[in-house]
């Protein structure tokens, strides 16, 4: 018994001995894996990929064995520990339907000096292992050429610079708006259709013309399942369709009729008349700026308005003046709807068909008609009987002239309402001879102003008495109400008796 006590406590003696003398502990170093096996599917964005020890480990030797990439890159992450088991967490999420590479590869070592070679590859999933969308077809065609302007934003024309895509699954609309560009095109209307497999892109603006444009859809576009498209794309198009520049291919007068601008049926060279306004046609269909490219030298104020998608009209505020030659002058630089300028000015020059206002005839109560149809006014210096004092009989009763103007053309209701405070008549001859005042003004007609004076004192042959008659003339004289007036002042010397 004493013996075998004694073998038994040589035996633990030794055990401890062989312990205290630095011999390596011969069990292997046990570790599992999650994900464990290829294919697996992780079950959330941030789900972690661990290691387990069975035993304490030289952690920072450990943390360097692990790496993870996919096809987009390698993957960062956070290492972190919890007692024996090693966890990696992606710093950004995973992507769905990406098939990510699990590589364990190095020597570790126990706390208690232990080694084990570790190589471990396992391939995982994240959130599903959908297939990745693909961009089946595209329009228009890389390198097509293509018009530049916005038919219809809802159904543009196979013209029209609408960038189309089909893909081969339903697509996330956010991200796939987010990861497409079309430089230069400013903003942009997406149109989805089709379960979300065809989406149109519309400018919202024309785009400029003869122009190369290159669109991009970058790899951040998913599916709905949220799987990344395969490859980004790109192609360009150019906006060189449409060759053809605008011009002008008509210019003549137009005269209101029925709330609405009508050709005269003259031509703007010689027919111009009061009232008309200009139409300009073009050969295409023009942009609004175009409006702001018409002038005229020398100027004519007036305003611009847009009668179709193809003419306007020029409406002058007053009459082009009488004997005098404009050009109208259409800058080169007026461009059709689509950005296609003209190129060259375009000149037309015309005198206005506007006759000066005349005075037909002045009769005076007892006096035979004034017939001046006859009389050159700038000849005679613009007196209505050729510088020629008239004899005019005066009312003793009030000492009143009388008398009625005929005018060439009808005034309109306001300029009959102002014309009979411009007209004067005046002592001429002996200075001393008191003003006359106007006693009574009336319209007979439009065109027939009659006038009475009193205070008009006859003379005698000793002491003739004469009075001068002032209409005023020039375009800050009398006009019509349209813009026509006399060429000069009018007057005439008449001795009261």
């Amino acid at each position: 018994m004493y013996r075998l006590r004694n073998r038994g406590g040589w035996i633990c003696m030794a055990a401890l001995a062989l312990v205290s003398c630095g011999f390596i502990d011969l069990r292997p170093i046990g570790f599992s894996m999650e994900p464990d096996e290829s294919d697996t599917v992780l079950s959330s964005e941030y789900s972690p990929v661990s290691i387990t020890f069975n035993t304490e480990m030289d952690r920072q030797a450990a943390e360097g064995i692990i790496r993870i990439s996919s096809d987009l890159g390698s993957v960062e992450g956070d290492i972190s520990w919890e007692g024996n088991m090693l966890i990696f967490t992606p710093v950004s999420p995973w992507t769905a339907g990406i098939r990510y590479a699990l590589n364990v590869s190095g020597m570790v070592r126990s706390a208690d000096g232990r080694e084990l070679r570790m190589e471990k590859h396992i391939f995982f999933y994240a959130i599903n292992k959908a297939p990745a969308p693909l961009l089946e077809w595209f329009s228009p065609d890389d390198g097509a050429s293509v018009g530049n302007i916005i038919e219809d934003g809802e159904n543009p024309s196979a013209q029209s610079p609408v960038v189309e895509l089909r893909f081969s699954r339903p697509m996330d609309r956010f991200s796939t708006e987010s990861a497409f560009t079309l430089e230069g095109a400013g903003d942009k209307n997406f149109n989805w259709s089709d379960d979300d497999t065809r989406l149109r892109i519309i400018p919202e603006q024309n785009l400029s013309p003869w122009k190369s444009y290159q669109w991009t859809l970058k790899s951040g576009a998913k599916s709905r399942d949220g799987v990344p498209i395969a490859k980004s794309v790109s192609a360009r198009f150019i906006t060189d369709l449409d060759r053809q520049l605008p011009r002008v291919s008509s210019v003549c007068p137009a005269i209101f009729s029925e709330g609405r601008w009508l050709p005269s049926g003259g031509s703007l060279e010689t027919h111009l008349g009061p009232g008309q306004g200009i139409i300009i046609e073009f050969d295409k269909r023009m942009a609004d700026s175009a409006l702001n490219s018409i002038r005229f030298d020398p100027s004519l104020a007036g305003r611009t308005e847009r009668i179709s998608a193809t003419t306007v009209v020029f409406i002058p505020t007053r009459d082009p003046q009488q004997e005098i030659f404009y050009t109208l002058v259409i800058s080169g630089d007026a461009a059709d709807e689509g950005g296609l300028k003209m190129g060259g000015d375009y000149r037309v020059s015309f005198l206005a068909d506007i006759p000066y206002l005349r005075i037909l005839s002045f009769n005076v109560d007892g006096v035979s008609d004034l017939d001046t149809a006859a009389v050159d006014t700038e000849k005679s210096g613009g007196d209505l009987n050729n510088g020629a004092a008239l004899a005019v009989t005066v009312d003793p009763v009030g000492d009143v002239l009388r008398f009625t103007i005929r005018f060439s053309l009808e005034f309109d209701l306001e300029a009959m309402r102002n014309i009979p405070r411009t007209i004067t008549l005046s002592p001429f001859f002996p200075a001393t001879l008191p003003p006359a005042a106007l006693r009574f003004v009336t319209w007979i007609s439009p065109d027939r102003l009659r006038m009475e004076w009193e205070g008009v004192k006859p003379g005698t042959a000793a002491e003739p008495h004469f009075y001068r008659l002032v209409i005023p003339g020039g375009r800050s004289g009398i006009d019509t109400g349209g813009g026509i007036y006399l060429r000069e002042n009018q007057f005439i010397i008449m001795e009261a008796r």
